[in-house]
């Protein structure tokens, strides 16, 4: 199976392994940088990452809400929604316009509507997650892990 490592499912998996990375503190990319098999992909893709994800939302929302409950409890709910709706509005739109910017001054205003193109209408010939899973779970029946072969990016390495 080839996969572009630059499209779609592809980068779904690199940014799965960068998640899988950053969490055991272990750099294995480089081994994957060509290829993979089935298998292994699956695993990262919608097995590890997930779960990693889900862990942090857990920990995250955990401490948030730590964090307004006690406030509310210490000052009264209606003030303490007021302020909290401030500045959270705040942030979330000052969060977005810098996003906003950023992607702006670095790719201009035709580069930006190129890249939305491209995400949004992605090569039709290209595997999706389903054709993944339809693969991986024919490849599991057979008891055999197929190679996925990762094309595009770097055409030097």
């Amino acid at each position: 199976m080839r996969i572009n490592k630059e499209r779609g499912i592809g980068k779904f998996f690199f940014w799965a392994l960068e998640i899988c990375e950053a969490f055991t503190d272990r750099s294995l990319a480089y081994k994957y940088e060509h290829h993979t098999n089935l298998c292994h992909f699956v695993r990262v893709a919608l097995f590890y990452a997930p779960i990693i994800l889900l862990l942090q939302i857990l920990f995250w929302a955990y401490a948030i809400t730590a964090l307004i409950i006690i406030p509310a409890y210490l000052f009264g709910f209606m003030s303490f929604l007021k302020t909290f709706g401030i500045v959270v509005g705040g942030i979330v739109a000052l969060f977005l316009a810098l996003i906003v910017i950023d992607l702006v001054v670095r790719m201009g205003y035709n580069g930006v509507r190129d890249w939305m193109k491209d995400f949004w209408y992605e090569h039709r010939h290209a595997p999706t997650l389903l054709t993944v899973v339809v693969e991986w779970a024919k490849a599991k029946k057979q008891r055999i892990c197929p190679i996925v072969n990762f094309e595009g990016g770097d055409q030097n390495a």
